[in-house]
Protein backbone atom coordinates (compact mmCIF):
# COMPACT_ATOMS: atom_id res chain seq x y z
CA UNK A 1 0.00 0.00 0.00
CA UNK A 2 2.90 2.32 0.74
CA UNK A 3 4.19 1.91 -2.83
CA UNK A 4 0.76 2.74 -4.28
CA UNK A 5 0.51 5.85 -2.12
CA UNK A 6 4.05 6.84 -3.05
CA UNK A 7 3.27 6.31 -6.74
CA UNK A 8 0.50 8.89 -6.59
CA UNK A 9 2.56 11.22 -4.42
CA UNK A 10 5.59 11.04 -6.73
CA UNK A 11 3.36 11.84 -9.71
CA UNK A 12 2.20 15.07 -8.03
CA UNK A 13 5.70 15.87 -6.77
CA UNK A 14 7.20 15.43 -10.25
CA UNK A 15 4.42 17.44 -11.94
CA UNK A 16 5.05 20.38 -9.59
CA UNK A 17 8.70 20.39 -10.67
CA UNK A 18 8.10 19.81 -14.38
CA UNK A 19 9.66 16.33 -14.25
CA UNK A 20 8.50 13.08 -15.80
CA UNK A 21 7.48 10.81 -12.91
CA UNK A 22 8.25 7.75 -15.05
CA UNK A 23 11.91 8.61 -15.48
CA UNK A 24 14.36 6.59 -13.44
CA UNK A 25 16.58 9.43 -12.30
CA UNK A 26 18.36 9.38 -8.93
CA UNK A 27 16.25 12.35 -7.83
CA UNK A 28 12.97 10.55 -8.60
CA UNK A 29 14.17 7.31 -6.96
CA UNK A 30 15.32 9.14 -3.83
CA UNK A 31 12.07 11.06 -3.51
CA UNK A 32 10.03 7.88 -4.04
CA UNK A 33 12.01 6.09 -1.31
CA UNK A 34 11.56 9.07 1.01
CA UNK A 35 7.78 9.11 0.46
CA UNK A 36 7.53 5.35 1.10
CA UNK A 37 9.62 5.69 4.26
CA UNK A 38 7.50 8.58 5.54
CA UNK A 39 4.30 6.69 4.81
CA UNK A 40 5.52 3.59 6.63
CA UNK A 41 6.67 5.71 9.59
CA UNK A 42 3.27 7.42 9.92
CA UNK A 43 1.15 4.34 9.19
CA UNK A 44 0.16 3.12 12.63
CA UNK A 45 -2.12 0.43 11.24
CA UNK A 46 0.66 -1.52 9.50
CA UNK A 47 -0.93 -4.87 8.70
CA UNK A 48 2.45 -6.55 8.39
CA UNK A 49 5.07 -6.20 11.08
CA UNK A 50 8.34 -4.58 10.01
CA UNK A 51 10.32 -7.36 11.71
CA UNK A 52 8.51 -10.26 10.01
CA UNK A 53 8.79 -10.73 6.26
CA UNK A 54 5.49 -10.88 4.44
CA UNK A 55 4.55 -14.32 3.20
CA UNK A 56 2.31 -15.14 0.21
CA UNK A 57 -0.68 -15.48 2.53
CA UNK A 58 -0.07 -12.04 4.07
CA UNK A 59 0.28 -10.43 0.67
CA UNK A 60 -2.88 -12.08 -0.64
CA UNK A 61 -4.88 -11.05 2.43
CA UNK A 62 -3.57 -7.50 2.17
CA UNK A 63 -4.48 -7.37 -1.52
CA UNK A 64 -7.99 -8.63 -0.80
CA UNK A 65 -8.38 -6.20 2.10
CA UNK A 66 -7.22 -3.21 0.03
CA UNK A 67 -8.69 -4.19 -3.36
CA UNK A 68 -11.29 -1.41 -3.28
CA UNK A 69 -8.60 1.21 -2.61
CA UNK A 70 -6.38 -0.24 -5.32
CA UNK A 71 -9.29 -0.12 -7.76
CA UNK A 72 -9.94 3.53 -6.88
CA UNK A 73 -6.25 4.34 -7.35
CA UNK A 74 -6.32 2.65 -10.76
CA UNK A 75 -9.39 4.62 -11.83
CA UNK A 76 -7.85 7.86 -10.55
CA UNK A 77 -4.66 7.23 -12.49
CA UNK A 78 -6.66 6.47 -15.64
CA UNK A 79 -8.65 9.70 -15.25
CA UNK A 80 -5.50 11.75 -14.67
CA UNK A 81 -3.78 10.17 -17.65
CA UNK A 82 -6.79 10.93 -19.86
CA UNK A 83 -6.72 14.56 -18.70
CA UNK A 84 -2.99 14.77 -19.38
CA UNK A 85 -3.46 13.35 -22.89
CA UNK A 86 -6.29 15.80 -23.51
CA UNK A 87 -4.15 18.77 -22.47
CA UNK A 88 -1.24 17.57 -24.59
CA UNK A 89 -3.56 17.17 -27.58
CA UNK A 90 -4.89 20.68 -27.06
CA UNK A 91 -1.34 22.05 -26.81
CA UNK A 92 -0.44 20.34 -30.08
CA UNK A 93 -3.44 21.99 -31.74
CA UNK A 94 -2.31 25.42 -30.52
CA UNK A 95 1.24 24.78 -31.69
CA UNK A 96 0.01 23.78 -35.12
CA UNK A 97 -2.11 26.93 -35.41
Amino acid sequence: MAEAYAGLAIYNWAQERGLDHRSNTPEIRAQFAKIVEEYLATDSQGSVSQSDPAGPSDIAQSFIHHSAELDRIGRTIAILEARRRSVLHELEQYRAA
